[in-house]
């Protein structure tokens, strides 16, 4: 995790000093470095790969553990006064948290799964009142990988098992 802090930290100074390529009252840049603030900050350089798509790299980082991000933008013109643009496109994430916990949802139903021992809690999907329909620890223990449903079947797995429940 330091190794891909400290790849992140220098691949973000190394193009900071070129954030700007046009000049200082341009509204136009290619490259560009930023902070973002979430729930913990990120690192962010964007570059321009044509007038209508870019590359954008983000590294989160907070007391649960770090995150980056990769994305493929797609630009265009919103033909408003002002240069307003839209944009969209694919990205993908790789985090690394402590503690890891994950929740889904499937017809009406909660999956809460807690990472660290590894318990699943199926909870009633109910804003009106808290209601447990059942817990157990399908694996034996520890379970960091997000739980996947698929054709009635919940799928899970961990460092040493793999299995798959019939929800039907």
């Amino acid at each position: 995790m330091k190794k891909l802090l400290f790849v992140t930290l220098i691949t973000v100074l190394a193009f900071s000093a070129n954030a700007q390529n046009k000049t200082a009252n341009s509204l136009s840049y290619k490259t560009a470095a930023g902070i973002k603030i979430w729930d913990g900050a990120g690192l962010s350089l964007k570059t321009f790969l044509n007038e209508k798509n870019a590359l954008e790299f983000v590294g989160f980082f907070n007391s649960a553990g770090v995150r980056v991000v990769g994305l493929y933008e797609i630009y265009g013109d919103l033909n408003t006064e002002g240069n307003l643009k839209w944009y969209l496109g694919p990205g993908a994430h790789v985090g690394f948290y402590k503690g890891n916990n994950s929740v889904i949802g499937v017809d009406g139903v909660i999956l809460a799964l807690s990472g660290s021992n590894g318990t699943l809690a199926m909870v009633a999907a109910d804003s009106s009142a808290y209601k447990e329909l059942g817990r157990f620890t399908p694996l034996g223990g520890q379970s960091w990988t997000a739980p996947v449903i698929s054709n009635g079947k919940l799928i899970m797995r961990n460092k040493t098992t793999l299995a798959c429940f019939d929800l039907k």
